[in-house]
């Protein structure tokens, strides 16, 4: 019995005698294979320039961050104002969740379908997340702010990844003074970089997998 890899070899040659499939219908299928080949090449180099970023951080932050974070967002700053964008969750599956993670979602649910999102938000039991690609002045800026923190928890760290299209880099951001409020606190991030494409992440890298800070 041929192998799956032999059916496939097959559908890919024109004029196959076995599979008696148009020439057209063969070339459409190659097509999509490859690109889908494709696009599972371009994930694991992702994948690989991420390991690479985490590396340039100290080896117990590396370890924390690898132990999962609490969000994960792809944001794109663009050159033209107001064209930024966000994705939600695009790398969760690189660093696995952990606990009390955000489930977000664009802030405007009648946004025109296909627009650029350009600002996601959760609510969750560690509070309420937001995170703001700006471009709208003259500093392009990714805002992130959580409210209603518990005050008595270590606040997340930022961790932002650039440069996955060529050389990679990771830089992590504390958050700002919290401001007391309710029974919590309101943590915000502010953080001007230069248009292009980043992933950034939310996670307690202080904590170890099952330990205490």
């Amino acid at each position: 019995m041929p192998t799956l890899r032999q059916i496939m070899q097959d559908a890919l040659q024109p004029g196959s005698a076995e599979l008696n499939f148009s020439e057209d219908h063969i070339a459409a299928r190659a097509a999509s294979l490859r690109m889908g080949f494709d696009a599972i090449d371009a994930e694991f180099a992702d994948r690989e320039r991420l390991a690479q970023a985490l590396t340039t951080l100290p080896e117990a932050r590396r370890l924390g961050w690898l132990a999962g974070v609490r969000a994960a967002v792809s944001v794109t700053l663009s050159e033209a104002r107001r064209g930024s964008r966000l994705a939600r969750g695009a790398m969760l599956d690189w660093l696995p969740e952990v606990e009390n993670s955000w489930n977000l979602q664009p802030a405007l649910a009648g946004a025109v379908r296909g627009a650029p999102v350009s600002q996601l938000t959760a609510t969750g039991a560690a509070g309420a997340l937001q995170v703001v690609a700006d471009d709208a002045g003259g500093v392009r800026r990714i805002l992130v702010t959580i409210s209603d923190f518990p005050a008595d928890e270590p606040p997340p760290v930022l961790l932002i990844i650039s440069g996955l299209g060529g050389t990679p880099e990771s830089r992590e951001v504390d958050a700002e003074p919290a401001t007391p409020s309710g029974a919590g606190v309101i943590l915000r991030y502010q953080v001007p970089l230069p248009a292009g494409d980043y992933q950034i992440f939310l996670g307690n890298p202080r904590v170890p997998a099952g330990g205490t800070p």
